[in-house]
């Protein structure tokens, strides 16, 4: 994962907190663009269409805007003026955090193949019955291990946000499912799902039985489901797309967004202030943002990498991968910057975990077993959302605080990979 740079055309303004759509004309003025507001955005006008008349476009809820060839020189004399613009960044490009960079990982070293060999036949010697549930339905182990399998809650009446690749809209498994959703990818259709990232993470969350072995792998099979598929069908998306699918998402009133996507960052680097503004303002509309905290760590061949943008941010909840013994996962990224924000805050199920997938993407098929941060969001997600019909009086930082207190502490497990723990329903 990388951040575009310097030389990018495109960049993301953060505006003052007290700046409403009114001061937009003194941003105009400060850095000579007009803007188009998000709300004129829709199915037959794009963003994209906006930048490329040279326009900049200015998210509502989010209170930021996105630019597109204005010389960065202005942009920071702007900044040091009165002007409502307080901090802009360069496009970062973003990715989903699941099995692709561990492929590349594995073929890269042949000992990191053939101990994940040794830790794969271990675990297919043992049925997913070891996470004992006394439930007569058939689980997945990730639902045992999070106590999930017996709980009558379901997420009825939660509105949340999937912001990936898309969902395969056709699954058997989402027909019952109340689904809305908007493409922010140029060229893509949300409902499609060329990938299939999009589909296994919606299906963590708010699948059914599958007819594939009967078992039930999804956490919240009530919820009402927003898609906005901000990565393509590689698995990449810019800032751009990200912060529309988010703002979009707050527009619609969703409690949740779910995001398992990210860019690497560096040990010692602090967190992009756009993102913790975005997490705050999320927070201040009753929104809790879940992201993965990141697979690029080899944790056999050297220490662990920092927890990815955006997760890293102090308002958005970042969330590790766990294996079937409670373990951190090999992959995982840790907590290493945590002083400058970038801790982990729960663990979750995420290695192994099966899950709805799209007929369209490479390989199709309707279930796949996945590895990563990705497959743990989801799972946090899904809980979040039970506890906000357990508790509807709960605001979102409530049910953030309630996630951390219910974890599970695990033993022989650090703070730094883990967090609080093993999320997990009282």
């Amino acid at each position: 994962m990388q951040q575009i740079g310097s030389d990018s055309k495109r960049y993301v303004l953060v505006l003052s907190d007290g700046a409403k759509a009114e001061d937009l004309t003194a941003v105009q003025q400060a850095i000579d663009c007009s803007f188009t507001h998000s709300a004129d955005l829709g199915s037959g006008f794009r963003a994209k269409q906006v930048y490329d008349s040279g326009k900049g476009v200015y998210f509502q809820y989010l209170n930021t805007a996105v630019v597109e060839n204005i010389d960065p020189a202005r942009l920071e004399a702007a900044v040091r003026s009165d002007s409502p613009i307080i901090y802009f960044e360069p496009e970062r490009l973003f990715r989903t955090v699941g099995p692709l960079e561990q492929l590349a990982a594995i073929r890269a070293s042949l000992a990191e193949l053939q101990r994940q060999i040794a830790e794969l036949e271990e675990t297919l010697s043992k049925p997913d019955e070891d996470l004992i549930s006394t439930d007569p339905r058939p689980s997945t182990w990730g639902l045992n291990a999070m106590g999930l399998a017996q709980t009558p809650l379901t997420g009825r009446g939660i509105s949340l946000a999937v912001l990936d690749t898309g969902i395969f809209r056709n699954h058997p498994d989402f027909r019952n499912l109340q689904i809305n959703g908007k493409s922010f990818v140029d060229g893509e259709e949300w409902d499609g799902d060329l990938n299939g990232h999009g589909t296994h993470c919606a299906g963590t969350i708010c699948g059914d039985k599958s007819d594939q072995n009967g078992r039930y792998y999804s956490v919240a099979r009530g919820v009402s489901l927003f898609v906005g598929q901000v990565l393509d069908r590689m698995g990449n998306g810019l800032t751009s797309s990200l912060i529309d699918g988010i703002d979009w998402a707050l527009s619609q009133g969703c409690r949740i967004i779910s995001l398992s996507l990210g860019a690497e960052v560096r040990p010692g680097d602090r967190p992009s202030l756009l993102f913790e503004r975005i997490g705050q303002r999320a927070l201040e509309k009753n929104c809790l943002i879940v992201a993965a905290a990141g697979n690029e760590s080899r944790r056999n061949e050297r220490p662990p990498r920092p927890v990815n943008s955006p997760a890293d941010a102090q308002s958005i909840m970042a969330v590790a991968a766990l294996n079937r013994r409670l373990s951190i996962a090999d992959f995982s990224n840790a907590g290493i910057n945590d002083q400058t924000g970038g801790g982990v805050d729960v663990a979750a199920p995420g290695v192994d975990i099966y899950s709805a997938y799209s007929q369209l993407a490479p390989g199709g098929g309707l279930y796949r077993s996945l590895d990563g941060t990705s497959m743990a969001v989801p799972h946090v997600v899904g809980l979040a959302a039970l506890y906000m019909e357990q508790f509807p009086d709960l605001t979102a930082e409530d049910i953030w605080q309630k996630l951390v207190d219910t974890a599970q502490s695990l033993d022989r497990q650090e703070a730094i990979d883990v967090g609080a723990g093993l999320a997990r329903m009282i």
